[in-house]
């Protein structure tokens, strides 16, 4: 296949990437109410969506990687990509590269406010249960003491 058609796969693929990303972003949104709520079901549901976005994220990572590598920019960087890419299709490619990099920064905000959330649960639930755990610093341990579900600690 020619260089340029590889290229031009890349650049629809990046749309395809950046959409995915959007849509993981409202998916987050709709994770952090499901805790909100504080509905078994709700959170249940959010936290299989999770797990097939971390599949859908595996795939799309393999079909970067291997359309990069046939296009000939292998491990280069969104940047790199940039200043490599033809002229006409810098500008293109730049907003591409922004709505991703916006979703991820939206994703990872949300996922924070997720975490600190369900940490902070967790830890009425302990006090509930006479199993409070230290919430402070001390020489021995430093921190809160309490680990989140591993589900919620996805890195984007």
């Amino acid at each position: 296949m020619e260089h340029g058609s590889l290229q031009l796969r890349l650049w629809t693929f990046f749309d395809e990437y950046a959409g995915f990303f959007e849509e993981t972003a409202s998916l987050e949104q709709e994770k952090l109410e499901a805790l909100l709520s504080n509905t078994l079901s709700r959170i249940e549901h959010a936290i299989a969506r999770q797990q097939a976005i971390g599949k859908r994220l595996e795939n799309l990572e393999r079909t970067r990687i291997a359309l990069q590598k046939a296009s000939g920019m292998e491990n280069l960087t969104f940047n790199e990509i940039l200043l490599a890419a033809p002229a006409e299709e810098r500008e293109r490619l730049k907003r591409l590269f922004d709505r991703t990099q916006y979703a991820i920064s939206n994703i990872r905000y949300i996922n924070e406010k997720s975490n600190a959330f369900a940490k902070t649960q967790l830890q009425r639930i302990h006090a509930e249960k006479g199993e409070v755990q230290s919430c402070g610093y001390s020489r021995e341990q430093k921190g809160l003491g309490l680990r989140s579900a591993a589900i919620l600690e996805t890195k984007v």
